[in-house]
């Protein structure tokens, strides 16, 4: 690599990882002083940059939740708490963050319930959702939840009714229903569950059996959450299997850890990503310490390093395993058994990264919470740019990293650094690289004119607290994981800019992250972009702010991308304030599903001539814009047009428990449902208030199978004091034409509907504008000015005969 200023590093290509990768080391105050006997432990994702730990307290039914320092691993109580449970809570799982909101759940053991929670993401309080506790099988031990294809399912096993109960989760309210056919027998006395990430397309779910020494696994059904045994399931384990965790994908292997009570031992299996089935890898068991109670793998480390840890009930330790990426085997880490000097470890968890490192907390039963530091493997750069100044890049580089970490890392303020139109190329398989990483804390640094290829990682990442950092003229091409990262966690990012810049097949792994994200994100400018060829086999968000705020995205072009999972355009959850104008998403296609712009969780955004043209899902639905629990969104002269669901709804705009939020000057035409008993779309309304649609069209929204629709207000909670006026709706039809409609209210009241139009929408005048509530249906004689009150909503509109 030739630069014109030599103020760079080389680094030793070679490096080993160090013997003591996995090590526990206890952080100053530790184990922290908890009364009433904490059982139960678990870390949430970041969210809105914080970082939150809960601890069940057996004896006191109820959770404690404390904020983390994420810097230091260390705990304080958050206000309000410890919160009320059920009777003699054991567990306490958070869910991943789903439509922008999270939730905790709790297991109740003699309580037979479970109590879920919604979380305040900025303080972690805890406010239960409506109908929680909900009713388990009989002493309830374990909770997992499992996010694919769009749908959030939770599982608990039953260890005196022999089974196992599976709900799907409500991503909006948190509310749990148990699925169909629910609960699924498991074997005799189950403790533990845990859900499989997405593999080869499917999800796996393994139960642990502690009376009959077994492990049940199942597939389950992405959409239903139904569970169905695989072949040759249960498979035998040691003696009292109490606690079972899956594995990250590892190097493109998923495997299953189990820990043994009774003859302290670690099961570890290899899983089948087809079949689910279980082979025991060579050595396993691997013994522990005394009566291993929980497992749990660690997440995804750099280089697809990872390890699993057990809590040791009697021996007051964890023992700590690598785990080989190949073929699954564990080696005890130097220093393995770590003690807890705590008493009787009950429950254990792994943080998520958090400020580049990892921790890991353990309940002691006996009084007390010990949180530890875990040594991971080092990130080395092969050049460092540690001085500021003017650099350009004088060739083509062809890197070949020998370990996981960036090919060039920037560590000081002020610099240029010009790629002169060059390449930066990874040129071997070495995992977890990163092109080009900006180090947490720099101001004013700008990188231009060039290409980074085949990174296994990312193209470039901008880490916490930097801020006037501008990228310039760059392409990410063939990224595996992420494209371009902002990566605020802890300290937002400031001030930034990219622009011109070009994110071409990137996110091609199993498990990939988003061609653009923005995490922690203040007074962003993204301009003149573009994101395409994506063809990944999983679920994923193009661009992702999450949160975003004050920040302006300006002529973007996603196009042509392809999943075999859930595909989104733009993920925009907890963010305020944000323009967007000139966003182009047409002719991508998600096989789970479609959306162009997911908007959750956010207020005061304006979108403007934004446009969703042309995509298509296949088994699920597809939409342009799906707005939920967001406030004062204006949209103005925006269009979704030509989305196509093979086995769906097809929706235009979807507007969902939002309130006061415009749509000016909208089109949505041409969406084509071909599922049976599905709909297409223009607009839908549901558990609305104070919605405008002004001078808005909508036609030509065609089902196949079923019905049209210009306008649903849906039904459940009715849509108040919404207006639509100076809207023309029209050809909204399907094979279902007499029951096609203009506009369609089925739970709403207050509605202002003023000088709109409808025609040639289902087969008669009474099908263009249509009120049920009240068993009321407008059908004046065709043509004719209609000035009705149906059931409080207020009619001034001509209906034409079709």
């Amino acid at each position: 690599m030739k630069f014109s200023k030599l103020y760079l590093l080389l680094i030793l290509t070679n490096p080993l990882l160090k013997a003591d990768v996995g090590s526990f080391i206890q952080i100053s105050g530790s184990p922290f002083a908890s009364p009433q006997a904490p059982y139960g432990i678990g870390y949430s994702p970041i969210v809105s940059g914080n970082l939150f730990l809960a601890v069940t307290k057996q004896f006191g039914n109820n959770v404690a939740i404390f904020s983390v320092n994420q810097l230091t691993g260390a705990i304080s109580q958050i206000g309000g708490s410890p919160f009320a449970t059920g009777n003699l809570p054991i567990k306490a799982v958070y869910s991943p963050v789903v439509s922008g909101n999270l939730f905790l759940g709790v297991i109740n053991e003699f309580g037979n319930s479970v109590s879920v929670y919604a979380v305040n993401q900025t303080t972690g309080v805890l406010t239960p959702v409506a109908g929680s506790p909900f009713a388990t099988g009989n002493i309830p031990f374990d909770l997992a939840f499992s996010f694919a294809s769009g749908n959030l399912f939770a599982a608990v096993p039953n260890n005196i009714t022999n089974n196992v109960t599976v709900y799907s989760v409500n991503q909006i309210t948190g509310v749990f229903t148990p699925v169909a056919g629910s609960p699924f027998a498991a074997g005799a006395g189950p403790t533990g569950v845990s859900f499989s990430p997405v593999i080869s397309g499917n999800v796996f779910a393994a139960v642990a059996n502690s009376n009959a020494n077994s492990v049940s696994v199942y597939s389950v059904n992405q959409i239903t959450g139904v569970f169905t045994p695989v072949a040759g399931s249960p498979f035998a384990a040691g003696s009292s299997p109490s606690s079972v965790s899956f594995s990250p994908i590892i190097s493109g292997n998923l495997y299953l850890a189990v820990s043994n009570v009774l003859d302290s031992t670690i099961s570890m299996y290899s899983v089948d990503p087809t079949t689910g089935a279980l082979t025991q890898v060579a050595g396993s068991p691997v013994p522990t310490d005394t009566n291993p109670v929980q497992v749990v793998f660690s997440p995804q480390l750099i280089d697809d390093t990872a390890f699993v840890a057990v809590a040791n009930l009697n021996g007051d330790t964890t023992n700590n395993y690598l785990v080989d990426k190949a073929t699954g085997s564990l080696t005890q880490i130097n220093g393995s058994p770590f003690p807890t000097d705590g008493q009787a470890a009950q429950g254990m968890a792994f943080s998520p990264i958090v400020s580049g490192g990892l921790f890991a907390g353990v309940a002691n039963s006996g009084g007390s919470i010990s949180i530890f530091q875990v040594t991971l493997p080092e990130s080395t750069p092969t050049w460092i740019i540690s001085q500021p100044g003017k650099y350009k890049l004088g060739d083509n580089y062809q890197a070949v990293p020998a370990i996981t970490g960036p090919i060039i890392q920037i560590t000081a303020s002020g610099v240029e650094l010009d790629l002169g139109d060059y390449i930066i190329n990874q040129n071997n398989d070495t995992t977890g690289v990163t092109g080009i990483s900006i180090d947490p804390g720099l101001t004013d640094v700008t990188i231009k004119n060039g290409i980074i290829r085949n990174a296994t990682l990312t193209g470039i990442t901008i880490n916490q607290n930097c801020s006037r950092i501008v990228l310039e003229n760059i392409t990410c091409e063939s990224c595996q994981t992420n494209g371009i990262v902002l990566n605020g966690g802890a300290g937002a990012i400031t001030d930034c800019q990219i622009l011109d810049c070009r994110l071409l097949n990137c996110c091609s792994i199993a498990t990939p992250g988003n061609a653009l994200s923005v995490n922690q994100g203040n007074n962003i400018t993204v301009e003149n972009c573009i994101i395409s060829g994506i063809n990944t086999t999983n679920s994923i968000n193009c661009v992702s702010l999450s949160p975003c705020t004050f920040s302006t995205f300006n002529n973007i072009l996603i196009q042509s991308n392809i999943s075999s999972g859930l595909l989104i355009g733009m993920f925009v959850a907890g963010s305020s304030g944000n323009k967007f104008s000139n966003i182009f998403i047409k002719n991508n296609a998600g096989t789970n599903g479609f959306t162009g712009n997911v908007v959750v969780n956010s207020n005061h955004n304006i979108y403007t001539n934004c446009a969703v043209i042309g995509n298509s899902a296949t088994s699920a639905s597809a939409s342009g814009f799906d707005i939920t629990s967001c406030a004062n969104l204006n949209a103005n002269n925006c269009k979704s047009l030509f989305n196509t669901s093979a086995a769906s709804d097809a929706i235009g705009f979807r507007i969902a428990a939002s309130s006061v939020c415009n749509f000016n000057n909208c089109l949505s035409t041409c969406h084509f449902s071909n599922g049976a008993a599905f709909n297409a779309q223009g607009f839908q309304l549901s558990a609305c208030t104070g919605i405008t649609l002004n001078r808005c069209l909508s036609s030509n929204n065609i089902s196949t199978t079923n019905i049209g629709i210009g306008l649903l207000i849906a039904a459940g909670i009715a849509s108040v004091n919404c207006t639509v006026r100076d809207s023309l709706f029209h050809r909204n039809n399907g094979t279902g034409a007499a029951t096609s409609f203009g506009v369609r209210i089925l739970s709403g009241s207050n509605n202002l509907f003023l000088r709109n139009v409808g025609f040639n929408n289902g087969t008669t005048s009474a099908n263009q504008f249509s009120g049920v509530p009240g068993g009321s249906v407008i059908t004046p004689a065709a043509p004719q000015t209609n000035n009705m009150n149906t059931a409080g909503n207020y009619w001034n509109n001509v209906s034409v005969a079709t």
